[in-house]
């Protein structure tokens, strides 16, 4: 087997063997703690510019679906897990996924010590990294870690041109602000009886607007209300004009930013399939399934503004709002997902009784 290095930013350095793809390739370095779902976080757009660690020691193990991909290709710059399973034993499988790494030039590295690559980044905060075969120069590398950025990630992410979803049986008219988002939540919407139009992340909200959408869905895990403050404004335009609104993941951030929320990095972020989040409003805690860096900080919701209604049962961070007699509301984790295996998919028919109700 070839020998691969994982080196982090602070000097760390990981020897194992290569995975998938050979290359180098840079990323921020995070760690998912699911026990399955590869294929699906591997393409999330959300995972576009990192390096994903799986806590899980052995990955590839009932291989791969086409039904499991979230899009049509993998976004994570790489890939790092304790050991990777090559022969799958499962009868829905289709693909080896060692094999889907190499098909679609994924980077990755098997055979270190994840627990304790885990443990710095639980430790000491999420870094950047480098996978690569070659450390002849260890402080060049190191250097260009220290000023690694993903720069114009929704540039690149979101979709240029409206994407159509039709559905023949429709009651609602959904659009859809892409923010980086997944086959996963097409499906739920349909299931609801909406059509649902997706657009690029800066399209002009008059456009949105002037179609009479029944409501609009904010989608994606990319992207913070810093970089993108034009987003912010038009998400204030249509609180004005009290059109129904669910905002998820990046686009929970982007809700509350526009009711005066305050956005802040997390230490080393939310990711994964298991992370419990309780419903203020039921006094029931729900598994739910996580991929962001930043969250909202508790003290910057007015109660003027809006009610926090769910909250991270780890950290006890802000986890979702509903604003104050409008139709608002947006949650930071992915309801559209199934850990539970369909605990948050309520969150939909709240929607759908929220356009129901403004018609």
């Amino acid at each position: 087997m070839n020998i691969a290095y994982l080196l982090l930013s602070d000097g760390t350095l990981f020897e194992g063997f290569v995975m998938g793809a050979i290359g180098k390739v840079f990323g921020e370095v995070v760690f998912n703690t699911g026990m399955g779902g590869y294929t699906e976080c591997l393409t999330d757009p959300s995972c576009f510019g990192q390096i994903v660690v799986q806590t899980f020691p052995f990955v590839g193990n009932y291989g791969v679906k086409q039904s499991d991909m979230m899009s049509e290709k993998i976004w994570a710059n790489g890939f790092v897990s304790r050991e990777i399973c090559e022969t799958p034993s499962n009868t829905t499988s289709e693909q080896n996924f060692h094999d889907l790494m190499i098909k679609q030039n994924l980077v990755g590295i098997q055979g270190i010590d994840t627990r304790r690559l885990t443990s710095i980044l639980r430790e000491n905060g999420t870094q950047n990294g480098v996978i690569t075969n070659d450390i002849s120069n260890i402080d060049a590398l190191v250097a260009e870690l220290k000023t690694f950025k993903t720069i114009n990630a929704l540039e690149i992410i979101s979709v240029k041109n409206i994407v159509e979803y039709k559905n023949l049986n429709a009651k609602y008219n959904v659009a859809l602000i892409d923010l980086g988002y997944k086959q996963s939540i097409i499906n739920r919407l349909t299931e609801r009886g909406c059509s649902v139009d997706v657009f690029p992340y800066k399209t002009k909200i008059d456009d949105i607007i002037n179609i009479n959408y029944d409501g609009v869905v904010l989608y994606g895990g990319v992207g913070t209300p810093d970089e993108y403050v034009d987003l912010v404004e038009n998400i204030k335009i249509l609180i004005e004009k009290n059109i129904p609104v669910f905002g998820i993941n990046a686009g929970h951030l982007f809700v509350s930013a526009a009711v005066g929320g305050t956005v802040y990095p997390l230490k080393h972020g939310h990711h994964g399939e298991n992370h419990p989040v309780k419903n203020l409003k039921k006094d029931k805690v729900f598994i739910t399934n996580q991929g962001h860096e930043y969250a909202v900080e508790y003290q910057s919701i007015s109660p003027k503004s809006a009610e926090i209604t769910h909250i991270s049962m780890n950290d006890k961070s802000v986890e979702g709002i509903k604003l104050i007699q409008k139709p608002v509301f947006s949650v930071q984790f992915n309801p559209e997902a199934q850990p539970g295996p369909m605990d948050s998919f309520y969150l939909f028919d709240e929607f759908v009784d929220m356009m129901k109700g403004n018609k």
